[in-house]
């Protein structure tokens, strides 16, 4: 396991929803993404043309921002898709756990 990314914190974080900060983290970003991929290349290791998406239902707000991160309780959405070597599609969805650094409620569709 990697070493863990620090979400990024307001520095007038008190608590509440409203001082969160709503940058993105792109560190994190980076890494979800990698391990979403690496999820679904040992499913389908055949597959390529990999596309990751992180999303929640916060507007204006990014995926990995504190503030979302807050407000989902430490998760972060994230879809992943690939073609595999006989021309279909797969797709993983789940759920991304910043305080365990691990992919979480994953689902793969073939």
């Amino acid at each position: 396991m990697s070493a863990a990314i620090a979400i990024r914190t307001s520095p007038t974080f008190d608590g509440t929803f409203s001082t969160t900060s709503t940058e993105a983290n792109p560190e994190l970003g980076q890494f979800i993404k990698a391990t979403a991929a690496k999820a679904l290349q040992k499913a389908a290791p055949s597959a390529s043309n990999f596309k990751v998406t992180l999303s929640n239902d916060l507007d204006g707000v990014a995926p990995t921002s504190e503030r979302s991160i807050y407000n989902h309780y430490g998760f972060v959405s994230v879809t992943a898709t690939a073609t595999t070597c006989a021309g279909k599609s797969i797709t993983l969805t789940g759920e991304f756990n910043t305080h365990g650094n691990e992919l979480q409620m994953v689902d793969i569709q073939r």
